[in-house]
C-alpha cells in the first residue's frame, strides 16, 4: 500500500494533522451570548456517581475582558478533604484571545501535585482575580465534599500579587514574617485598586491564618515545580503548542479536566510520608 502524499514532508504532515486536529475542536462558542449559555449548562454540580463530569461552581463572562470562568470535577475537588495547601501558577499563549489560564493544585504527603481546576481569566495582574478564588475554592470544595475545607499555605509564582504572597511564602523565620507582612500590606496600600483585596489578605491570611509560611508549613512543597511540569504538559499534550480559539480551549479543557479527574482516581492521595 502507498503512503499519502509520499511527496510532503514529515513537518508538512505534522502540521496537517494539527490543524484537523484543532477545525475538529471547534465548537459553537463565537459570541459572549453563547458563552454564557456554554457556562450555564455545566453550572450544576454533578450527582455523586458522576465523579468525573465536569461543572463550573463559578463564572463571570461580561466580555473578553471580564471574563473568570473555573471548571473542575468531584473528584479533583474530593482531594481537598486531605489538604489544606493551594497552589496556584498562570500559563500563558494557550487561546487566540491570550487569556492566561490559572492552574490550582494541592500536595499529598509525598509532595506529590494533585490538579483541583483551572480557571480561565481574563487577566492575571487583578486582585479580584485572586480574591474571588481564595474565598470561591473553598465555598466550592465545601459544598461538594461536605467538609470544611480551609486553606492552610498558599504557594504561589508570577504576577505581581503571586510574587508578593510567593516571597512571604519563603520566609524561614517568625519574626521576619511579621515584619515583611507589615511592608507588603505597605506597599499594596499604595495601590487604591489593591485596597479590598489588602483588607481581605491580612484579615484572613495574617491575622486569622498567618502560619503558611515556610517555617510552619512542615511537609509541604518549597516550590511550584510541579506546576511547572503540569503547565508544560497542557500545551505539550492538549494544546499540541498552538494558541487556540476560545471555543476550540474550552472543548479541550474538558477533555483535559477528565483525564485529570481520571488520573486522580487512579493515584490515590497520600496521607503518610512512604
Amino acid at each position: 500500500m502507498k503512503a499519502l502524499h509520499p511527496v510532503l514532508s514529515i513537518n508538512t504532515k505534522v502540521m496537517n494533522v494539527a490543524r484537523v486536529q484543532r477545525q475538529k475542536d471547534r465548537s459553537s462558542v463565537k459570541f459572549i451570548q453563547d458563552l454564557h449559555q456554554w457556562c450555564l449548562l455545566r453550572q450544576n454540580v454533578p450527582p455523586p456517581n458522576k465523579q468525573h463530569d465536569i461543572f463550573i461552581p463559578y463564572y463571570v463572562a461580561n466580555d473578553v475582558n471580564d471574563l473568570f470562568i473555573c471548571l473542575t470535577t468531584r473528584q479533583l475537588l474530593s482531594v481537598c478533604k486531605y489538604s489544606s495547601v493551594l497552589a496556584i501558577d498562570c500559563t500563558y499563549k494557550i487561546t487566540t484571545n491570550e487569556l492566561p489560564l490559572l492552574v490550582i493544585e494541592t500536595s499529598d504527603y509525598n509532595r506529590r501535585f494533585y490538579p483541583m481546576s483551572i480557571c480561565l481569566i481574563s487577566t492575571d495582574e487583578s486582585a479580584d482575580t485572586f480574591h474571588t478564588l481564595f474565598r470561591g475554592i473553598q465555598q466550592w470544595a465545601s459544598v461538594v465534599n461536605s467538609h470544611a475545607y480551609t486553606i492552610s499555605l498558599v504557594l504561589a509564582d508570577g504576577a505581581p500579587v503571586e510574587q508578593d504572597i510567593f516571597s512571604m511564602q519563603l520566609i524561614f523565620d517568625d519574626k521576619i514574617f511579621a515584619i515583611a507582612s507589615c511592608l507588603m500590606l505597605s506597599k499594596w496600600s499604595a495601590d487604591a485598586e489593591l485596597n479590598d483585596f489588602r483588607q481581605y489578605f491580612e484579615q484572613e491570611w495574617i491575622l486569622s491564618l498567618p502560619y503558611w509560611y515556610e517555617e510552619a508549613a512542615c511537609l509541604a512543597p518549597s516550590t511550584n515545580n510541579g506546576l511547572e511540569s503540569l503547565n508544560d504538559r497542557i500545551k505539550k499534550d492538549y494544546t499540541l503548542r498552538n494558541r487556540l480559539p476560545l471555543s476550540a480551549f474550552l472543548k479541550t479543557a474538558e477533555r483535559m479536566l477528565i483525564d485529570w479527574s481520571k488520573d486522580s482516581k487512579e493515584k490515590p492521595f497520600q496521607l503518610y510520608i512512604t
